[in-house]
């Protein structure tokens, strides 16, 4: 932190390292230098994780992911819990004086919503909060499989390396229960070896679907390194701890048994 630093910024749950940080101290450490944390919590929604009981000033999440959960529509949602002061961040002190605590929204207002447009279409908002009546219970649903589904497969297959904050012998595990409770998502990584067994496995799927989003009603499986991480050195992707071999999975609605049956006979698919 240097007298540049406009903000410290994190993920709540990291994608796909699955890692939780400390979040207590990043905030003390963030406000002792009166800079504000902004966190990304598309993987815990509202309902299940306070951001403002955390010492987070921003939060924003993906309403792609939860709050439409079919894939229906994009969306993002940012909420400020306005107890920063932004006379004290030189590039926000302006808006501060003219518009006191709501200057972090006033900027985003008019910048980001009325002079670029990101804004919401009446149907793609009408979408989200349709979504939002049966968030609870799909966050739920989904918790409960990926656990079941991680139990089966971590012990099945444990030379295969599978990640997920909810199983005891996780790292993240201590770290995720003191902020998440006994609900840990749908998001799990199995890493397979190499690209190649990786593409194979993705190859043999059945019923889990090749794709991109998260937290969805359907089980989704995508490999970070040909994806979203494509345009990273294999030195940074070392250091971002994401393996060639890594599979990214969003456990679904689906039949747990039915899920675990598929990837048991991709996974035999990508050794062969």
């Amino acid at each position: 932190i240097d007298e540049n630093t406009f903000a410290v910024f994190y993920e709540i749950l990291s994608n796909p390292q699955l890692s939780v940080p400390d979040v207590n101290r990043i905030g003390e450490i963030a406000h002792a230098a009166t800079v504000p944390v902004i966190a990304d919590t598309t993987m815990t929604p509202p309902g299940r994780f306070c951001s403002h009981d955390y010492q987070i000033d921003v939060e924003i999440f993906s309403s792609t992911k939860w709050f439409s959960g079919g894939g229906v529509c994009i969306g993002g949602v940012v909420a400020e819990h306005g107890r920063f002061d932004w006379k004290k961040n030189r590039n926000l002190k302006a808006d501060a004086e003219r518009n006191g605590p709501a200057a972090f929204m006033a900027v985003l207002r008019r910048h980001v919503h009325r002079n670029i447009g990101a804004a919401s279409s009446a149907h793609n908002a009408w979408m989200m909060n349709l979504g939002t009546e049966t968030l609870d219970l799909r966050l739920a649903a989904t918790s409960a499989n990926a656990l079941e589904l991680a139990k089966i497969i971590s012990k099945e297959y444990p030379k295969f390396g599978l990640r997920y904050p909810g199983l005891e012998s996780d790292k993240a595990f201590q770290a995720a229960s003191s902020l998440f409770g006994n609900i840990f998502g749908p998001v799990m990584t199995i890493d397979v070896g190499t690209q190649t067994k990786a593409f194979a496995f993705l190859d043999a799927l059945k019923l889990v679907k090749r794709a991109t989003n998260l937290c969805d009603n359907r089980t989704l499986a995508i490999h970070p390194v040909s994806t979203m991480f494509c345009d990273f050195t294999k030195e940074e992707l070392v250091s971002m701890e994401i393996p060639d071999g890594q599979i990214r999975i969003s456990v679904g609605l689906e039949n747990v048994w039915e899920i675990a049956e598929d990837i048991r006979q991709a996974l035999t698919s990508c050794e062969a």
